[in-house]
């Protein structure tokens, strides 16, 4: 079986006048996958794989990016978008843990709002989702696929 080491690289953007800070504590990390094209795996909020990735592979990681500096009640817009270039498609979801109304859940390219806490307490974001093989892959060589986080106060 052809094994293929898949991650995903994290992108980021902030626009915003108050200084949001996006720090990433982990990448995610896919692990390996047969390197046929159309095959996919799946990574839950938990960091377990499921589909065509090894689940046993030692490299498994979700995401994780700290938001910081956030104003105190205010109004916060996060959206997450995944991309594809012509060796693998990604479509990440997240869990945004810390907002004012607890945690919510980012889909790609769905725009959410949450408030942030009175004492401008951090955001933190688990980055998991789905990934699909978009050609066939060659053996043992790491193919990326990135994603972008943007936070912006409103």
């Amino acid at each position: 079986m052809l094994k293929t080491l898949l991650t995903s690289i994290f992108a980021v953007m902030s626009f915003s006048t108050f200084a949001i800070t996006l720090v990433e504590v982990s990448p995610v990390h896919f692990g390996s996958v047969s390197g046929q094209l159309g095959l996919s795996c799946s990574m839950s909020q938990f960091g377990v794989i499921s589909g065509d990735c090894d689940a046993t592979d030692s490299e498994i990681s979700i995401g994780q990016i700290v938001v910081t500096n956030l104003p105190r009640n205010g109004l916060i817009e996060v959206i997450l978008t995944g991309s594809s270039n012509t060796s693998l498609s990604y479509a990440p979801v997240a869990e945004l843990i810390g907002a004012k109304s607890g945690t919510t859940f980012l889909y790609d390219n769905q725009p959410v709002y949450v408030r942030a806490k009175g004492n401008g307490a951090d955001f933190t974001i688990n980055v998991f989702g789905n990934i699909t093989v978009q050609s066939n892959l060659n053996l043992r060589q790491p193919y990326t696929v990135d994603y972008t986080l943007q936070v912006n106060q409103q």
